[in-house]
């Protein structure tokens, strides 16, 4: 109960006190100690004192210490946004800790998250903003009306940038497209005029469906997004249709700009390491032979059973429609069992048993 009332207590409120009663870290345990630390963290950079982003990288480091996802999202966040206005490179770098730490421990994305990121990212201009931009659209549907309203000026902003449908042609995106026509000929599945047009400046801009046309005729994961031209990373970004990133997108080399992403294919190529090569090869074949909503099962399946693969104290034994698969792909135990009964309703626990048996 404690470390629930420092947490909130550490958020809205101006000092660590409750009445009466004072609180000091010397009668805290750690996951208390946490936001203890964050509390005094912010409010010492509330004060302009930027020695409170100490505080907070302190519990970063208590956090990490004994794996408190919640405090180690959190003080990573705060270290980002606070460290706005004092050092811009560490503040890019906790916020992308931050999100990918987010997209590690929950399914559930936390919006706040993403919101500190794209700030930074804004800030520094950063090639990452545009896929950032989409999944902030995709998104701000699904959370409450008040944090809509919050965040509304970001998604104005997000929207902005994807709403680009024509470019400024500049010596990058020139130097760009002679590199293609050197791998692949003057075949970029647009006109030969236009490519003319476009090396010899005789047009001032691109249009974004031009750009669209040359990415899909030499294919997205041919591509090395940070590599990029902006343009060509903002079209990109605009054909993304979700935050998952499946285990066939591992398998295809794609890559991707978002921590977030980034995150969830880290906990799924993990997956596949934890299984011996022969069981990995029947595996990722069935796997590809199944629909969209069979894959998204399956990934949600593999990230979790990572994700609670960690030193519990304890055993949970695995049900008993579980066991097969459990000897059959040398996994263990209790990350299945939990992993299964992580999934959010019976309806879902029962298509997993069902996809699973297309892997016999």
């Amino acid at each position: 109960m404690i470390v629930e009332i420092l947490s909130h207590q550490s958020f809205f409120y101006k000092d660590m006190s409750f009445g009466r009663i004072k609180v000091n870290s010397t009668v805290l345990n750690d996951a208390a100690k946490v936001f203890f630390e964050i509390s005094i963290g912010r409010n010492m950079i509330k004060n302009d004192d930027f020695k409170g982003i100490e505080h907070l990288k302190k519990a970063l480091d208590l956090a990490l210490g004994i794996l408190h996802p919640t405090g180690i999202i959190e003080a990573s966040n705060l270290i980002s946004w606070y460290g706005l206005n004092y050092d811009i490179d560490e503040s890019l770098e906790y916020g992308q800790k931050a999100l990918y730490w987010s997209g590690w421990f929950y399914e559930i994305p936390r919006f706040h998250v993403f919101d500190t990121l794209f700030v930074v990212m804004d800030k520094v201009k950063s090639q990452g903003l545009a896929e950032l931009s989409k999944d902030l659209v995709l998104l701000y549907e699904s959370i409450s009306e008040e944090q809509q309203d919050h965040y509304k000026q970001t998604l104005k902003q997000a929207r902005n940038l994807l709403g680009l449908s024509r470019y400024d042609i500049d010596g990058t995106m020139t130097r760009f497209l002679r590199r293609l026509m050197k791998n692949n000929g003057t075949n970029l599945n647009i006109s030969r005029m236009q490519i003319y047009n476009i090396l010899n400046r005789k047009v001032k801009q691109i249009r974004g469906a031009t750009i669209r046309k040359i990415i899909k005729y030499i294919g997205i994961k041919n591509f090395k997004i940070d590599s990029l031209p902006l343009p060509f990373v903002i079209e990109i970004a605009k054909m993304k249709n979700g935050l998952e990133n499946e285990i066939d997108s591992i398998i295809e080399g794609n890559f991707s700009l978002d921590p977030y992403v980034e995150a969830r294919r880290d906990l799924e190529i993990e997956f596949l390491k934890r299984m011996p090569d022969h069981v990995k090869e029947k595996f990722i074949k069935a796997y590809l032979e199944l629909g969209k909503d069979e894959k998204s099962i399956i990934d949600r399946f593999a990230r979790d059973y990572i994700r609670y693969d960690i030193r519990w104290g304890m055993r949970v034994d695995v049900p008993n429609s579980m066991k097969k698969y459990t000897q059959a792909f040398h996994f263990k135990e209790t990350p299945v069992a939990l992993a299964y009964w992580a999934l959010d309703t019976q309806k879902e626990r029962e298509k997993l048993l069902e996809v699973l048996e297309k892997f016999e």
